[in-house]
């Protein structure tokens, strides 16, 4: 059986548009889709939804990230995770580069203790 991997150099993938936004899909497979954004500063995402599980995790730069009616600051290693339906948006304070995971599938929860099984 082979092992799959996929190794890659954020800082070399950077790719700013100025005055704008890019996105580049970097892996996708049955489970996940992993996007590498690039924000100008003060570009915008508006308030928005997914249908799935996702997280963000903030390589280089500085956000704004509203959270249903909550705003908090991110920064580098900044990592969120968010369940299906939670309005959110992101506002670049600086040129910003983000990485988000989008999850096929019911999210898990890994602070919660196993379900014990019957016996």
């Amino acid at each position: 059986m082979g092992v799959n991997s996929n190794v890659i150099d954020l800082k070399k993938e950077m790719n700013f548009v100025p005055g704008g936004i890019a996105s580049r899909t970097i892996r996708r497979d049955r489970s996940a889709k992993t996007v590498l954004f690039y924000f100008d500063a003060g570009q915008q995402l508006s308030e928005h939804t997914a249908t799935v599980a996702a997280t963000m995790h903030f390589v280089e730069g500085r956000a704004r990230v509203k959270l249903g009616r909550r705003w908090r600051n991110a920064g580098p290693d900044t990592w969120i995770a968010m369940e299906p339906g939670l309005a959110h948006a992101i506002t670049a304070k600086t040129k910003l580069v983000m990485l988000l995971t989008l999850f096929d599938g019911p999210p898990s929860d890994s602070r919660k203790p196993p379900t014990p099984k019957p016996e």
